[in-house]
């Protein structure tokens, strides 16, 4: 009787707890500002988690698309004569963020609802330059300034607005965010390369317990 008992509490306290749990796609929008000043699209996906009516936060990794930029590659032969040959230049950016949302108009009993959004990021960048030009590989064998392959990453603070809709189990969400490159610890100034960039999304969530209002 006893295991039985436990059995059932056992189901009831994880049943909740699952229920209050969520996983989502979305696609994507991001343009960075500043020198760089590039725009790809990408894809997302994320874990929520809803720990009351009001409040709840998600954890996402967004994958963009590859963003290329037209440049030039000088190389030299033998005897110091040079040429400029045509290069493309190709940033590959991913990201992790954390955020946490809180409901500002409607609730779990409403269709809609509106909230704002807080947390932080963490976005990694690799690139590289690839000679695309055709040249006398013979005679032309010292490139002067091609970019070698390298990563970079940097922390950003992240804020925005959103809203979702219920459609049945699935809810769908719109979000727009800012992400200011974090270059402040411990108050000293510390470089990042991640410029500012504003975020568009657009995706559908399902909620993992079938009493979840989530």
């Amino acid at each position: 009787m006893k295991t039985i008992y436990f059995g059932c509490l056992f189901t009831c306290i994880t049943s909740s707890v699952f229920s209050q749990f969520s996983i989502g796609a979305a696609a994507n929008y991001t343009a960075y500002k500043g020198d760089f000043g590039k725009s790809t699209p990408g894809a997302q996906i994320r874990v929520g988690y809803q720990p009351s009516e009001k409040i709840s936060a998600h954890f996402g990794f967004t994958y963009g698309l590859p963003i290329k930029e037209s440049s030039s590659v000088m190389i030299m032969d033998d005897l110091g004569n040079t040429i400029n040959v045509p290069s493309n230049i190709k940033y590959n950016f991913k990201t992790f963020t954390l955020m946490a949302n809180y409901k500002f108009i409607g609730n779990d009993e409403t269709a809609g609802s509106f909230y704002g959004q807080f947390g932080a990021g963490l976005v990694l960048v690799g690139y590289k330059e690839d000679i695309s030009g055709n040249y006398d590989h013979n005679t032309y064998k010292y490139p002067q300034d091609q970019i070698e392959k390298s990563n970079e990453n940097g922390f950003t603070i992240n804020l925005g607005l959103g809203g979702e809709y219920k459609i049945g189990m699935p809810v769908i969400f719109a979000e727009a965010g800012l992400a200011l490159p974090a270059n402040q610890v411990n108050n000293y100034y510390v470089e990042n390369v991640i410029p500012t960039h504003f975020i568009l999304t657009l995706g559908v969530k399902i909620p993992l317990g079938s009493n979840s209002d989530y």
